[in-house]
């Protein structure tokens, strides 16, 4: 408790000082309130915070440049329909660029997360152009236009092709100016269990604009994490709406808990609109993205919908399909490659070229694994001898940035991913995915407890959101969060988002070892 009191008071001798120092440089006098907590008394002076209509502006500047990129983007298919003879054609082509835009609409493409995010606006173009092109055949059909349905849906994947490449150049551009411009700071109000997680989600999303300036907890500090927190804590803020205020937060982002029930929320909701300070109510959900998530109205009550996870169903069978055609193709290609490198295995150390393993596949079901060998035969028996120089002492895994049993060519394979090609054949039996969690030993998961269970209700992949986010250089609970953020919101947007952050991994090899 002392600690958090210092930490408020050291936060209000800073913003007291700031504060003299702007009111000597202004002309004319400010009208000061006087605000009283739990803890201590904050003076404020009317610096205001930023005005929501700058947030406004610059979302209608956002969706008005992506809107042009996608118009743009449908006029060159547009054009070239047009040279084609007969009326139909012409409509198709006027069509185009407006059926386009509507597309993207109903998919969420002009969505904050999409003018925000590369990948995410890439989803939603794909998963508009997988619905054109679905629907484009019948209406050519119904028609009685067959011979347009070549040209048209030609034509859908050439504008989502340039669609993809201007937003890339567009958001990379935007976020820039959002840089130049400044992030809005926020105060982050809630119980002390959950302010830490929102503070961390808000810095591993490198694509929002908040930065955390303050946690304002309303019940008992004690239920901080331990440690020193990289933000200051004030305790017992009584008038929120003033704290932002005098802090220069033009954001408060909100955790609901008893301390701030509907009632107090509704109040609250009316003291940030009169100092015009944007409120965010943070769920206490997590791990749920936003396309599984609707809201209604009921009663004047806000709900949340959370739709189920998919572990079957038509998109299910199509992963499959795709999976082991895509392995089937991918080893023919692979092949001369594969026999290369199994042959330098052999020149360079004993033993067999290809690893085996026993690994754990979906429902607990147990396969042979197959990997490309990068230690020494001995590896597992010395693996007792090298417990005191694992890495990963936190959780189930054990690693050795350098590991003694690796070899020469096994160092190369490992920072370059080759290793894991045989996992095709894996894939081809239907045993592993493309896309899916790391594959588990039996002794880990012998050690699993429910939540970690969760893992085995889908395949073991290639690739997955671990392998792309750092790999072994990830702290063991943040690779469970992200394996159980994958189970629980699958789908195939977020497998090809996955598939393209996999070729720039491999090229950085961060955490590969």
């Amino acid at each position: 408790m002392r600690a958090c009191v210092g930490a408020q008071m050291a936060v209000l001798d800073a913003v007291t000082t700031k504060q003299q120092t702007t009111k000597q440089q202004t002309t004319g006098q400010q009208t000061e309130k006087q605000h009283t907590s739990a803890t201590a008394e904050i003076r404020l002076t009317g610096t205001g915070a930023a005005r929501t209509g700058t947030g406004r502006q610059s979302a209608r500047y956002e969706v008005s440049v992506l809107l042009a990129i996608d118009v743009i983007a449908a006029l060159s298919p547009a054009l070239a329909i047009c040279d084609m003879a007969g009326p139909v054609a012409r409509v198709l082509a006027i069509a185009l660029p407006f059926g386009w835009v509507l597309a993207l609409l109903c998919y969420g493409g002009y969505r904050r997360s999409a003018r925000r995010s590369a990948r995410r606006g890439a989803r939603r173009a794909v998963e508009a152009c997988m619905a054109a092109a679905a629907v484009t055949p019948v209406i050519c059909l119904l028609s009685g236009q067959s011979t347009l349905i070549s040209v048209a849906t030609a034509a859908i994947v050439t504008t989502a092709a340039l669609t993809l490449l201007g937003r890339i150049a567009a958001v990379a551009a935007l976020r820039a100016m959002r840089r130049r411009s400044g992030r809005h700071r926020a105060l982050i109000v809630g119980p002390s269990t959950s302010v830490a997680g929102i503070v961390a989600a808000i810095r591993r999303d490198r694509t929002n604009e908040l930065s955390p300036a303050a946690i304002c907890v309303v019940d008992d500090p004690a239920g901080l994490p331990p440690g020193p927190l990289p933000l200051p804590v004030l305790c017992g803020c009584q008038d929120i709406a003033a704290t932002a205020s005098t802090l220069g937060c033009p954001t408060v982002i909100v955790v609901p808990s008893a301390h701030l029930d509907g009632i107090r929320l509704r109040r609250l909701a009316w003291a940030l609109m009169d100092a015009d300070i944007d409120l965010i109510i943070a769920p206490t959900i997590e791990e749920v993205v936003a396309d599984r998530v609707t809201m209604s109205d009921v009663g004047g009550r806000l709900l949340l919908h959370i739709q189920a996870p998919r572990f079957s169903g038509p998109l299910r069978l199509a992963k499959e399909f795709l999976d082991r055609s895509a392995a089937a193709v991918l080893l023919i290609i692979a092949a001369p490659l594969m026999g290369l490198i199994a042959l330098l295995i052999r020149l360079t150390s004993p033993g067999p070229a290809v690893f085996r393993q026993r690994r754990v596949g979906r429902n607990g079901r147990e396969f042979t694994c197959l990997k490309f060998r990068t230690m020494t035969v001995d590896a597992d028996r010395r693996r007792e001898e090298l417990a005191h120089l694992n890495e990963r002492g936190e959780g189930l895994l054990f690693k050795i940035r350098h590991d003694p049993r690796v070899t020469p060519i096994g160092s190369w394979l490992r920072r370059s991913s080759l290793d894991e090609l045989p996992q095709l054949v894996n894939v081809l039996r239907g045993e592993m995915s493309l896309v899916g969690p790391r594959p588990p030993l039996p002794s880990e998961v012998a050690n699993y407890d429910e939540d970690l269970r969760r893992r085995l209700l889908v395949k073991p992949g290639l690739t997955g959101l671990w392998q792309v986010s750092g790999r072994s250089e990830l702290p063991w609970p943040e690779a469970v969060r992200l394996d159980l953020t994958y189970v629980d919101n699958w789908s195939p947007a977020l497998d090809t988002e996955i598939m393209l952050r996999t070729a720039a991994a491999v090229v950085r090899g961060t955490g590969a070892y």
